[in-house]
């Protein structure tokens, strides 16, 4: 027998969840944006406009490069993972089995003819080093994506919210002032 007063307490859980949720990733995004500001200043006034310009071409085919890589696995975590949560660590396994090495082989691939996907997007020779470096971070990049999955599908957007949003842009600001601060840009 289904009362009001437990449909009432159902809901209030419910909403509370949820605005749980939606503050937790809220401040995280800001936090987010706001190291993600500072990273790009830094770097930006660091290397300068074409440099900067070969940065950003780098970040993208990394993100392609592990986009094509993951085939939608982190989808089917999301999707399978909160049916069966005593299953998880199975799925996940199940899904770097096939991700992971497709993602070596598309960093192979990057490394090795970077020169010729440079060429072949009609891009400066300067580009070929900025290809390579992200090329070899395709693999990390595709684990990190789909372990954050897990955290979605169990509902831990916390833990979500510190490594993807947060400390994935600490790293990137730390590293990027580390790179400039040894003469790298």
């Amino acid at each position: 027998f289904i009362t009001s007063i437990t449909i009432n307490s159902i809901l209030m859980s419910l909403a509370s969840r949820l605005a749980k949720g939606a503050s937790i990733t809220f401040l995280g995004l800001l936090i987010s944006k706001f190291i993600s500001f500072f990273y790009r200043i830094t770097v930006g006034r660091g290397l300068g406009p074409e440099e900067y310009g070969f940065l950003t071409l780098g970040i993208a085919s990394f993100f392609l490069a592990q986009n094509i890589s993951n085939i939608s696995v982190d989808e089917a975590i999301t999707r399978y993972v909160p049916d069966e949560k005593e299953r998880t660590s199975r799925y996940l396994f199940s899904a770097l089995r096939v991700s992971i090495p497709l993602s070596i082989i598309a960093s192979i691939i990057g490394f090795i003819f970077a020169a010729e996907l440079v060429s072949l997007v009609n891009l400066s020779e300067d580009m070929v080093p900025v290809v390579k470096i992200m090329a070899i971070g395709v693999p990390f990049g595709v684990a990190s994506s789909s372990i954050n999955s897990v955290f979605v599908a169990r509902e831990k957007i916390r833990y979500q919210v510190y490594g993807n949003q947060i400390y994935q842009n600490l790293f990137k600001l730390i590293s990027g002032l580390g790179a400039l601060s040894l003469g790298l840009g």
